[in-house]
């Protein structure tokens, strides 16, 4: 029982300058900008990082292919007490996500335990995004790669967790930068509250944490009045309960 933190780390520039804006799409269409920190490259996330490093914050990155960190940066996201999972896009056949499950060891060095899904089926993002969200198909290809979890992107933030064939399956997210899509009257304190009996998962993107301050002073909150606990441990915990 209790919160834990998933950051999916979508763009690799952001969108705060015009300049930057054009990278992240050249970079997200085609893969040809170098992944170069002169040039911003995952400056919100390193930004994020750092906060979340300084306070202790058990934190979960999901990581797309096209932002995976250098070698050299991979390092900081690594670092207790922060996990790695993938953030898929391409997942049209059971193929293409197998693809992308392949890359993203290469980039990585180590077989992802979690996956989420990189949008929730209402835009396509990028040239190369599968824009279907189909929860019960990503179930299906989770249990048939042998992963350990699927985090999934609906708004009934404090639904169980399931057991799906050895899949554990998080139905959905607390969306901490995106909170039109929760009850008006809910409240921060309501989340912490429920977490004292259910699993419940916070969702923060780096770019709106990095450029909204609404979205900061939430997170700040929830890290000062709580303590997080990392997502592997609480499903871990939840599979030697069912």
């Amino acid at each position: 029982m209790g919160l834990s933190l998933r950051i999916d780390v979508d763009n690799p520039f952001g969108y705060a300058t015009l300049y930057k804006k054009i990278l992240n799409r050249i970079s997200l269409d085609y893969n040809l900008v170098p992944k170069l920190s002169t040039l911003g490259f995952l400056d919100h996330a390193k930004k994020l990082r750092d906060y979340l490093d300084e306070n202790s914050v058990a934190t979960t990155w999901f990581f797309r292919n096209i932002t995976a960190p250098s070698k050299t940066l991979l390092r900081e996201f690594r670092k207790n007490p922060f996990d790695l999972a993938l953030h898929a896009e391409r997942t049209n056949t059971l193929e293409n996500f197998a693809s992308e499950v392949q890359k993203w060891e290469q980039s990585f060095g180590t077989t992802p335990r979690g996956f989420s899904k990189h949008g929730s089926g209402d835009l396509k993002l990028s040239r190369m995004h599968d824009m279907e969200y189909d929860a019960n198909k990503f179930i299906d290809y989770g249990v048939e790669l042998g992963f350990e979890y699927f985090s999934g992107n609906g708004t009934e933030y404090d639904s169980s967790f399931k057991n799906l064939k050895g899949l554990v399956y998080i139905p959905s997210i607390f969306w901490l930068d995106n909170l039109d899509l929760h009850p008006k009257k809910l409240s921060l304190d309501d989340v912490i509250t429920s977490a004292e009996s259910k699993e419940i998962l916070v969702l923060v993107h780096p770019y709106w944490w990095s450029t909204l301050k609404e979205v900061r002073d939430r997170l700040d909150y929830l890290v000062q009045q709580t303590e997080f606990i990392s997502l592997q441990k609480q499903v871990d915990e939840f599979r030697g309960n069912v």
